[in-house]
């Protein structure tokens, strides 16, 4: 790496790291406190973990998004907080799905809010794969059971790879040989189901690498709601972000005549496109909880996606479409 480059990068390092600045930086002292954020005071010393300048530019860049947050948290609610009867597997999978969408959503508004706009899209990318699974298995809720199956298939590979670093003597001590036992257990007793062959002509199989033979895209357009149209900007692009990828990179620097250096600039793109993806994405998922166990609340989304189409003009007529 060339010294040049070195320097560029350090500072910008060092320019995100000056945004973790004391509280007293950002409003009056009171009386016995640093400063106070978010309608918190904070003792001396303590510092905020967020980059303060991003905070307010964001907010004038969306207002509209930000605006739409707090009508969709209440709808989110009724969608979500309440009393949940486990009847079938598929009902455990559609609403849990929704709920962990929900925390992604929420993870995905805070790095965006701070300029994070590659982390942002990270997240973004667990929200698309769990919204499609959600509303595949809400149009098929007999795969329910095959994907809470393979978690015993998942599980046994996480301990096999946690052998290959600590050995088995030492995993056992770790997590118990009991643990592991039954762990392999239930492992047997589904290993059969998730085989898939390789080779037709001497019939040579191999474990299959998730719990569906779909292909994401597939499944996709099976689950309905448009979200086939979402794929690229809610899963392809967004993989390309979380994967030691060229992309990852070079999306990220400007190579000027100046060097190479990470650039804001494409932080600020990638936050409001994961933005806009979460909010879409929310949406859908609150149609597929609404659906799937009929909470009459079908008006008051339609409002809801009138916001979003009203807070990123034209994307009913892209990747959100369905809206």
């Amino acid at each position: 790496m060339s010294s040049r480059l070195k320097r560029t990068i350090w500072q910008r390092i060092r320019e995100r790291f000056r945004f973790l600045q004391p509280p007293n930086k950002l409003s009056a002292n009171p009386a016995g406190s640093q400063g106070i954020v978010g309608g918190l005071p904070l003792p001396s010393g303590a510092f905020v973990f967020g980059f303060a300048e991003e905070w307010l530019a964001f907010q004038q860049a969306h207002p509209k998004f930000v605006a739409a947050l707090e009508p969709l948290a209440k709808t989110t609610e009724k969608a979500m907080k309440r009393v949940f009867n486990h009847r079938k597997p598929a009902d455990s999978l559609v609403f849990l799905s929704g709920s962990v969408v929900h925390e992604d959503f929420t993870e995905m508004w805070v790095l965006a809010g701070n300029g994070l706009g590659a982390g942002a899209s990270k997240i973004v990318r667990g929200m698309y794969e769990r919204t499609v699974t959600a509303a595949y298995i809400s149009r098929f809720p007999d795969e329910a059971k095959r994907f809470w199956d393979y978690g015993s298939i998942a599980h046994r590979r996480l301990i096999n790879h946690a052998k290959e670093i600590y050995g088995t003597e030492q995993l056992g001590r770790i997590l118990g040989e009991d643990h592991i036992q039954k762990v392999n257990e239930a492992y047997q007793k589904v290993a059969k189901d998730f085989r898939e062959i390789v080779c037709a002509e001497c019939g040579t199989d191999k474990e299959m690498f998730s719990w569906s033979k779909l292909p994401l895209p597939a499944m996709a357009k099976k689950a309905g709601y448009g979200l086939e149209y979402c794929y690229y900007n809610g899963y392809a692009w967004p993989t390309q972000q979380a994967h030691s990828t060229v992309l990852a990179i070079s999306s990220r620097i400007s190579l000027l005549e100046s060097g190479a250096f990470f650039t804001r600039a494409a932080e600020h793109a990638q936050a409001a496109l994961a933005a806009m993806m979460g909010h879409l994405l929310m949406l859908k998922m609150l149609r597929v909880q609404d659906s799937y166990f009929s909470l009459g609340l079908n008006s008051e989304i339609k409002e809801r996606e009138a916001e979003c189409k009203d807070a990123w003009p034209g994307i009913e007529n892209d990747f959100g479409r369905g809206l």
